[in-house]
């Protein structure tokens, strides 16, 4: 069938890591439709600025390890020299501010049957909830409901990454010790010109204490010694983010998770059948999902089209890296039957709304806001397509970000009417 946009993929590594970790905009390919006259590219389309949650979010990351799984945190030399008493820089206060665990199971996930605890995740959050005043930089806004749930899905993603990371380092026999955390915890603070009582009085705000940031840092070096010593030996900072990228998104497709959904206040009923699971060559399994606004949207409703499910949430990086493609294409093929879902990970209806604005997206989006859509659907790394053909049958599931040209194989595939 013909090709329904041209592409020249100017970057190698661009044809073959989709599924890294990259910038919205770094993306290089250039997409031209057949149709018009112009070149469209990622870069011409119009990119969100950085919301002030996860710019806030991105900060704390640095000091807790998120993101990268504690890759080495950038020693600032401008603060190497600062008197160790100065307040948060931000002046930032979250008196008050504390996370909702409503139901939380005694179980949250489970990794190659290894088991999180709900009471590791709460306190992880409150972790999170502790540094970010101390870590804040002085524009930063303060927190909201809103930005502590995106944090709360947020670490439950991270420690399942960290998870798969301690497995391996583990069988690697790579361990570390309390006084190797402290040392760890001592030299972030030393970078922020904070004290000992100031953490002291962050943690006791969230009702936790140096036990559980001294556990968090000791996984952290485990993590940073494994990747250090095994994934990349003798790498350089950027190729050991690279490497680790490909890594775990690799580990994450074949590992056996399972997150445990529990109640938000909100009905938990999705329309799954019982105990279905996602497999290419079998049905799509069906479900009823809401709008950002609160409609209600059934896969039923599409019976009979061709399909894509694009699972995302609004902190994840190479999902708004990939949305342009996905946006163009919703937009390219309007007309051909083809229907483009996205479907946000447990995340605040205002949040995405903010988000679908500013990315300017025009597919239907949905919430999973309980998480059992994505656990059928096995999702277990974002972001994560589903490629469905008009007979409701998956073709093909893909994890990790697309780029242009893995996208245009997958809808060929759905699209061909042979």
């Amino acid at each position: 069938m013909p090709k329904w946009f041209d592409i020249k993929v100017v970057s190698p590594t661009e044809a073959e890591g989709g599924a890294k970790t990259r910038q919205a905009g770094r993306d290089t390919d250039q997409i031209r439709s057949r149709e018009a006259a112009s070149p469209i590219s990622p870069s011409q389309t119009k990119s969100p600025a950085p919301y002030l949650w996860l710019t806030g979010i991105l900060i704390v990351g640095l000091i807790i390890g998120a993101i990268a799984l504690g890759l080495y945190v950038t020693r600032s030399q401008n603060n190497t020299s600062a008197p160790a008493n100065t307040a948060p820089r931000s002046g930032l206060s979250i008196a008050g501010i504390k996370a909702d665990f409503a139901g939380l199971p005694d179980t949250v996930a489970t990794v190659n049957g290894e088991k999180i605890s709900g009471q590791d995740y709460a306190n992880e959050v409150r972790l999170n909830l502790a540094i970010y005043p101390l870590a804040a930089q002085p524009n930063s806004p303060p927190l909201d409901d809103i930005g502590v749930r995106q944090i709360q899905q947020r670490v439950l993603e991270e420690m399942i990454n960290k998870a798969i990371g301690l497995q391996k380092a583990q069988q690697s026999g790579i361990t570390a010790t309390n006084q190797e955390a402290d040392a760890e915890i001592a030299r972030i603070l030393k970078n922020l010109a904070v004290g000992d009582q100031q953490l002291d009085q962050a943690l006791t705000s969230q009702d936790i204490n140096r036990d559980i940031i001294r556990k968090f840092y000791r996984e952290r070096v485990i993590v940073q010694r494994y990747i250090s010593t095994v994934l990349a030996q003798g790498k350089s900072q950027q190729d050991t983010k690279t490497i680790y990228d490909n890594w775990l998104i690799a580990e994450r497709t074949n590992a056996k998770v399972e997150v445990f959904t529990f109640n938000r206040g909100v009905s938990t009923d999705v329309g799954l059948p019982p105990g279905v699971v996602a497999r290419i060559n079998a049905p799509a399994p069906t479900f009823t999902l809401t709008t950002p606004s609160g409609g209600k949207v059934s896969l039923k409703d599409y019976a009979g089209k061709p399909i894509m499910l694009n699972f995302w949430a609004t902190w994840c990086p190479p999902c708004q890296a990939e949305m342009p493609f996905i946006q163009f294409a919703a937009q390219q093929f309007q007309d051909t039957g083809l229907s483009i879902i996205g479907i946000d990970l447990q995340e605040d209806p205002v949040l995405v709304s903010q988000y679908i604005s500013r990315l300017n997206l025009t597919f239907p989006s949905l919430i999973d806001i309980t998480g059992q859509v994505s656990n059928a659907y096995q999702v277990r790394a974002l972001p994560t397509s589903i490629f469905i053909n008009k007979d409701g049958v998956i073709v093909d599931i893909h994890r990790g970000q697309l780029n242009a040209t893995q996208l245009q194989n997958y809808l060929d595939k759905i699209l061909s009417t042979e």
